[in-house]
């Protein structure tokens, strides 16, 4: 079934588990979806969602964040921003939980990254979250993409890859 996240069409206690993988902060009522998650689950159920951890850690991010900013487009003009937006302190997550009906919420970080050759991968998929073939000119889009590539490239390893850290909240 296709549904809201924040109206979920389903009977309450109706599951065991719920899962938000790396959506939670892109939903317009993430408070909400929250919520429902709680009410379709059965008693003892259990709820896991990843969000990206805290910004200062999420060097992936940082990376693209500065980029924009290069090309004049920070984080507080015409980027999307969510109403829960990622890198917020875990304790933002457990206090989110617990005003949706969860008890003793164990919310944690995820050491991840992303280890890659070249920046293109970076480049894409910032460029879609940004919307930037929408905000941003042909040269700030260039100017983007040259950023990315020099501070990837700058971090490169022996091997010609790179690791960027980007850790999660789970």
């Amino acid at each position: 079934r296709v549904g809201k996240a924040s109206e979920i069409p389903f009977d309450a206690e109706s599951f065991d588990a719920v899962t938000l993988g790396f959506c939670l902060h892109h939903m317009a009522e993430p408070a909400r979806a929250l919520a429902e998650a709680h009410r379709v689950l059965r008693p003892g159920g259990r709820i896991a969602f990843t969000v990206w951890g805290e910004l200062d850690r999420c060097e992936a991010t940082g990376i693209a964040f500065a980029a924009l900013a290069e090309i004049g487009l920070g984080a507080n003009d015409d980027v999307p921003q969510p109403p829960l937006p990622f890198g917020r302190p875990l304790t933002e997550y457990r206090a989110a939980l617990e005003r949706a009906g969860f008890v003793q919420p164990l919310v944690r970080n995820l050491d991840i990254g992303w280890r890659v050759r070249g920046a293109a991968s970076v480049v894409d998929g910032f460029e879609r979250y940004a919307g930037l073939a929408q905000l941003a000119s042909d040269e700030q889009r260039a100017a983007f993409a040259a950023a990315i590539e020099h501070a990837v490239n700058s971090r490169a390893e022996a091997d010609g890859s790179t690791y960027l850290a980007n850790p999660a909240i789970l």
